[in-house]
């Protein structure tokens, strides 16, 4: 009966604003690991591990403030590292992730592993330069409706849909992006980053996750905050 009650509580674990619910869970011979940190990374990163796999997760977050849609993304992020480590695991790789996604405000699907070649694992993180530009997952319903296309610097890269975000490779990391959304035009600085942005036409508020809001022409264009949070939504499956 006990046993039954610690995998019970292993598997849905409520951790202040997030529900994390653990399945498959396999985490036999943790006792001899010692885990300092925990490597996160998107599916679509194709990074090698060959790490032993401990459970399947999702994150379900539906509370926000008042004042916006915004989540808490670093405390989000400290609870998937502390579940982790309790289970042996010290990689995350993140299969789903993002806002408005099967009814939430924010969620994600990922796994947990445990490699012994943690430091590979970093050292294949990509470093990239890219502008790059979603739908928001929290917009309202008529402002989905709308078409949204995108040009950056007079080349266009076509239709932005909250299942397809546009990204582009920059060779020069420090130049400034002319961004023309449908009539409405943004100029970007770049300051030797990746940036992420969040795109959605202004029918009602959207969620800005800590970024500055701009709004012109019924356009709304949000920076992501967390370059981090940006790229595994960028490179999730």
């Amino acid at each position: 009966m006990n046993k039954k009650i610690n995998y019970l509580l292993l598997a849905f674990c409520v951790l202040s604003c997030s529900s994390i619910k653990v399945k498959n869970l396999n985490n036999e011979n943790i006792e001899n690991r010692k885990i300092d940190d925990v490597s996160i990374f998107a599916a679509n990163e194709k990074i090698v591990h060959n790490g032993i796999k401990i459970s399947d997760f999702v994150v379900k977050e539906n509370k926000v403030s008042k004042e916006s849609y915004d989540v808490d993304w670093e405390s989000i992020k400290r609870e998937m590292k502390d579940l982790a480590i309790s289970n042996g695991a010290n990689l995350i790789e993140i299969n789903t992730i993002g806002y408005g996604i099967k009814g939430h405000i924010f969620y994600i699907e990922g796994s947990f592993f445990y490699s012994e070649n943690q430091a590979i694992v970093n050292k294949q993180v990509d470093e990239e330069c890219n502008i790059v530009v979603f739908r928001d997952g929290l917009e309202s319903v008529l402002g989905s409706a709308f078409k949204i296309n995108i040009k950056m610097n007079n080349e266009e890269l076509g239709a932005l849909t909250k299942k397809k975000p546009i990204g582009k490779k920059l060779d020069n990391c420090n130049q400034d992006i002319n961004l023309l959304v449908n009539k409405s035009q943004f100029n970007l600085k770049v300051e030797g980053t990746s940036k992420y942005y969040k795109v959605s036409k202004r029918t009602s508020g959207g969620s800005s996750n800590g970024g500055v809001q701009i709004g012109i022409g019924g356009i709304s264009l949000v920076e992501i905050e967390h370059k981090d949070l940006g790229k595994l939504m960028f490179y999730q499956k």
